[in-house]
Formats: structure tokens, C-alpha cells, sequence
């Protein structure tokens, strides 16, 4: 696939998940270290958390509170994060797919190799990019993502125009589930559950253009039961698994002009 000189790519999240653990500070006090040369800022943040609970006398939703580990990168634009039960990697600098999953990679290993805490298995894996789509002069954003999945004005009503709107849809893959968002003109470029403390904390508001805009927001996981024995270079395979129906469906769901835009040929 070929590499787009101007890519629309603003931000990608890379997750692990893993049986919880009893001491997450325990793991991340041995981990910074470890990390430090890469990461040098360490954050301790507190993030609202919604849990739902199902049991004999009904369903019951919980506001909680989670602690977050960040270990933050000198510029800020790269980040490992930690909580009791996923490590993951994020970042708003995102260059190639291979790049990100050695970083990624890394920080897992670091990770795994930290005595009596270290992470021993996986439970689930995940891939999320996130992609700013802007006009350039003269075009529309029609001119950029296919109309079957762009929120688009009824036809046929006179004086309506869109405000905003969303298109999603969830997939089921050979290797477990794809979710694709396209969001026109929101109210950010992260979607709500993305703007949060923990992309705050590195000053990651990404400003909202003016015009019109989309935002195409694409998903995918994969969930081992019972969990699985953990490998660096297996997970680093499974993460390249993962992004090539990523990037299917971003090939499909964008026109020839916009790839022509971003390959710099227009």
C-alpha cells in the first residue's frame, strides 16, 4: 500500500488488554524506568468511568473513578497508558504503520519483562486511527468520502441544509469486529469518548476547522478466550492483521481525488 505524503491520519491508539491486576502501581513504578529514555514524563491521571452490572436483582450502572498511568514522550506527542487492565500506546505523530508497531511492541516488552507484576497474558487487542478529513480550496467534502457513507442533506427539500451528522456501522471480520464512524462537521475532532483527561493531559486538542469537515474513525479488535500466553512478536503480527482491514475500508470509503490530494498528485 503505498504511503500518502499528506496523510489525513491525526491520531492512533494502539491497546492490550490483560486479567487484571491487584498492584497496577506496583507495575508501573518498575515500568517507568524501563520506559524513561523514550518516555521521561509520568502522569498519574483520574478518569470517569461508567460500569454496568448485570446480576439476579437487575442492572446496575455505576459512575466510578479509574486511576491511569501516562508516560508521556519529550514533545508530548506520544504516549504510553496503563490502568489495572490495558497498556496501550497513543499518539498524534503517527508517520507508518511499522514505526508505531515497534514503539508499540516495545512498550509491551517492557512491560512484560517487570519481576512478579509484569503483564503474562492477553486478553484482547485493538486498533483505532482516527482521520481529519479537510477540503482543500474549491473542493467539498463530498469531493473527498463516497456519499454511502457520508451524512449528506435529504434530497429534494428545499432550503435544508446539513448542520452535522454521523454514519456508523459495526463489521464482523475473519478476526473479530470492526467499527467504522464518519462524522460530519462534530463538535471536535475527537470523538467524545477520545476527548478525555488522558488526551488533555498532552495538550492534544486538535482544533476544530471552520468549514466543513470530516471526521472518519475506524476500529478493530481481536479477543482471545481463554486468554493467550503473551508473545511481542506474535501481538506485533496480530496489530498488522488488524490494520490491513483498517485500511480496506478507509481505501473505499474516501474517492480517487482525495488519494490524489494526499499522495501530494493534486
Amino acid at each position: 500500500m503505498a504511503r500518502l505524503q499528506k496523510a489525513p491520519v491525526v491520531y492512533v491508539l494502539g491497546v492490550v488488554r490483560f486479567p487484571q491486576l491487584v498492584d497496577i502501581d506496583q507495575l508501573a513504578a518498575a515500568l517507568h524506568p524501563r520506559l524513561r529514555d523514550d518516555y521521561p514524563h509520568a502522569q498519574q491521571i483520574t478518569a470517569p468511568h461508567v460500569s454496568i452490572e448485570i446480576g439476579d436483582d437487575g442492572l446496575h450502572v455505576r459512575n466510578e473513578e479509574i486511576r491511569i498511568w501516562q508516560f508521556s514522550s519529550l514533545d508530548r506527542k506520544w504516549a504510553v497508558i496503563l490502568n489495572a487492565g490495558m497498556i496501550g500506546l497513543h499518539t498524534v505523530d503517527y508517520t507508518e504503520r511499522m514505526d508505531f508497531f515497534a514503539r508499540f511492541g516495545a512498550a509491551v516488552q517492557a512491560a512484560s519483562e517487570v519481576p512478579d507484576a509484569g503483564i503474562r497474558f492477553v486478553e484482547a487487542l485493538a486498533l483505532r486511527y482516527v482521520d481529519l478529513v479537510e477540503p482543500a480550496p474549491g473542493d467539498g467534502v463530498a469531493d473527498y468520502v463516497v456519499p454511502t457513507v457520508l451524512p449528506s442533506e435529504v434530497p429534494g427539500i428545499e432550503g435544508l441544509g446539513i448542520q452535522d451528522g454521523v454514519f456508523a456501522a459495526r463489521y464482523v471480520t475473519g478476526l473479530g469486529n470492526m467499527r467504522l464512524q464518519v462524522l460530519r462537521r462534530p463538535p471536535s475532532v475527537f470523538p467524545p469518548e477520545l476527548n478525555t483527561p488522558v488526551t488533555h493531559a498532552n495538550e492534544w486538542g486538535l482544533v476544530r476547522p471552520e468549514g466543513d469537515f470530516a471526521v472518519i474513525d475506524t476500529d478493530h479488535g481481536m479477543s482471545f478466550n481463554p486468554p493467550a500466553p503473551l508473545d511481542v512478536t506474535e501481538l506485533k503480527d496480530n496489530m498488522l492483521k488488524l490494520h490491513g482491514p483498517i485500511r480496506s475500508i478507509f481505501d473505499k470509503v474516501v474517492t480517487g481525488h482525495a488519494m490524489s490530494v494526499w499522495k501530494g498528485e493534486a
